[in-house]
């Protein structure tokens, strides 16, 4: 009889222990799946911020493209100039 008692409550202390051994896994995966969570929020944060950062690196290389476009043509506008103004001085220069 003690026998039987004995083993009846050998196979309670393991269903026990099996409990306490699924609640505490059942508790890391919670928090594993909130620092999941975490990281994915961190995740789309950095991109969120990765995508502002290209557009406006897009948007500072165009403005650079525009000014360095109006410059040249600045310069081509008062190397034509100049060289009107050379000619009319050879020009008056002859007669």
């Amino acid at each position: 009889m003690e026998d039987l008692i004995s083993s009846t409550d050998d196979v309670g202390k393991t269903v026990h222990d099996l409990e306490k051994a699924k609640r505490g896994l059942e508790a890391i995966v919670e928090e594993m799946r909130t620092q999941m969570e975490e990281l994915e929020d961190e995740l789309q944060v950095a991109e969120d911020a990765k995508l502002h950062l290209e557009v406006n690196g897009q948007a500072v290389k165009a403005q650079h493209e525009k000014e360095l476009q109006a410059r040249d043509e600045m310069g081509e506008e008062k190397r034509k100039q100049l060289l009107k103004q050379v000619r009319e001085l050879e020009e008056e220069k002859k007669q």
